[in-house]
């Protein structure tokens, strides 16, 4: 969870933050912390990055396993 700030900064959050008057309010390793809801471009829930060699491996092994099963079963 988190937010982007409408100067590009990404903000991760320890626990989902909430709105109060205005601003967002969260915590960051145990602190308390606000920002004015203007300040806010956007806020995440979740986001995961892919590692690209760790998908470019799977990808590959995926598609061989494809491959090798379809050649097996007689289907090329």
């Amino acid at each position: 969870m988190g937010l982007r700030t409408s100067e590009g900064e990404e903000v991760a959050f320890d626990e989902p933050a909430t709105i109060e008057s205005g601003r967002v309010v969260y915590r960051i390793d145990g602190t308390r912390k606000s920002m004015v809801l203007d300040d806010v471009n956007a806020l995440f829930i979740g986001r995961k990055k892919l590692n690209k060699p760790k998908t470019v491996i799977f990808g590959t092994a995926l598609v061989g396993a494809f491959a090798w099963f379809f050649s097996s079963i007689g289907i090329s």
